[in-house]
């Protein structure tokens, strides 16, 4: 057990959402497990200014869900926080496409996965 501003109390396998920056399709003041059934790393902030780099379409993550074969009662989209300096300059530069990418991956994930957990994580959570 440990304390976040010594008044949130939980237990080291759990995580919690920030409502300022994540997302999710539950009430965010509940705790979550701290390792989802699927986990799913996406570099919004530095793939957008790539000409080498790109995205894979929301249609080919949710298939390669599915291909998992996988019990799917937590989905968690790990990403950059949204004021985080990037090396192409203005760090808010990109945040705003970042931003609307990301909720739209959010809101695929809910309607392809409807009975689970999905959760967009951008903060910098010691625990994830």
């Amino acid at each position: 057990d440990f304390h976040i501003n010594n008044s949130i109390k939980y237990e080291s396998n759990q995580t919690i959402i920030n409502p300022d920056v994540d997302y999710t399709n539950l009430n965010s003041s509940i705790f979550l497990p701290l390792i989802p059934d699927i986990a799913i790393h996406y570099r919004c902030g530095d793939n957008i200014p790539s000409d080498t780099y790109g995205f894979l379409p929301f249609s080919t993550i949710s298939e390669l869900i599915k291909f998992s074969n996988t019990s799917v009662n937590y989905i968690y989209v790990l990403s950059d926080p949204p004021d985080r300096v990037r090396v192409f300059g203005d760090p808010n530069r990109f945040s705003l496409n970042c931003d609307n990418i990301l909720k739209h991956l959010h809101e695929h994930l809910i309607e392809k996965f409807s009975s689970s957990v999905v959760v967009v994580k951008r903060n910098d959570d010691p625990l994830v």
